[in-house]
């Protein structure tokens, strides 16, 4: 059985840390992990980044999050 897990927070609150801690132990215990995060860095997720920071319109900031998850995959 396949399982999606998520670790939200604000920008420097640990969340990769503990991606990190999370899989190498779920790794250890014989699951096959993927780890990845989201804007990625390819140029959609760059504009995601970029709406965020220059506050662009939400409706506008919400298709480019859209965009970057489709070709994330």
């Amino acid at each position: 059985m396949k399982k999606f897990i998520t670790f939200e927070g604000i920008d420097g609150s640990g969340k990769t840390t503990i991606l990190h801690l999370v899989a190498d132990k779920l790794r250890e215990n014989g699951f096959n992990v993927i780890e990845t995060f989201e804007p990625t860095d390819t140029w959609l997720g760059d504009n995601v980044k970029k709406c965020i920071e220059e506050d662009t319109d939400p409706f506008i900031t919400t298709f480019a999050f859209i965009a970057d998850r489709i070709q994330h995959g």
